[in-house]
């Protein structure tokens, strides 16, 4: 697994924690019973799971830094790199 990507998933636990933890908070002081209390908790997490999976799925792409020529694929291992670079960040080719 990617370590970036472990991170996340961590960082999302713990928000998604704080949410339930939040919602429980808010629960009790709203003298909520058991069932009440537990379907906030549940509302708190799943919210947050669900949003941050909305954030993940919108796809990242470069495709309109490339049209406008702002950005241009390594001649090496072709990933987008800055028009202006000497050096590709990715394979570490020196470039023309």
């Amino acid at each position: 697994m990617d370590n970036g990507f472990s991170l996340s998933v961590l960082i999302m636990l713990i928000i998604s924690a704080a949410c339930g933890m939040a919602a429980y908070d808010r629960a009790e002081k709203l003298n909520y019973t058991a069932a009440q209390t537990t379907l906030a908790i549940l509302a708190g997490v799943l919210f947050n799971i669900i949003g941050l999976l909305v954030v993940y799925a919108v796809p990242v792409t470069n495709k309109g830094k490339l049209a406008t020529g702002e950005m241009k694929p390594c001649p090496h291992c072709k990933e987008p790199i800055r028009s202006d670079a000497i050096l590709c960040r990715y394979c570490q080719s020196k470039l023309d």
